[in-house]
C-alpha cells in the first residue's frame, strides 16, 4: 500500500473511530490543538492494527469506550467525556 492511500484509509479509519466514540472535532474548540491532532493522524498511520480497527468499527458503537488496541484510545477518552 502506498503512502496516500495508507494515509486516506486511515484517515477514514480515524473519523469513523471518533464518531464511535463521541468525539466531534466541531465542538472540541479550545481544546484539541492542532498539534494535537497533527500526534492524533500520525499515530493513527502508524499503527498496524488495522484489521482489528475495522472489525471494532464494523460493529458499529455508538458513544463507546475506545478500545485498547487504539493509539489514540486516551486522547478520544478525554475527548469524548462529557461532563
Amino acid at each position: 500500500m502506498g503512502i496516500f492511500e495508507r494515509a486516506n484509509r486511515h484517515s477514514h479509519l480515524m473519523g469513523e473511530m471518533m464518531r464511535q466514540t463521541g468525539v466531534d472535532l466541531s465542538s472540541e474548540s479550545g481544546i484539541l490543538l492542532g498539534r494535537d491532532l497533527r500526534a492524533a493522524v500520525h499515530a493513527c498511520a502508524g499503527c498496524n492494527a488495522e484489521k482489528q480497527c475495522e472489525s471494532w468499527l464494523a460493529e458499529g458503537h455508538q458513544n463507546a469506550e475506545p478500545p485498547d488496541f487504539c493509539r489514540n484510545a486516551d486522547l478520544f477518552r478525554k475527548l469524548g467525556r462529557r461532563d
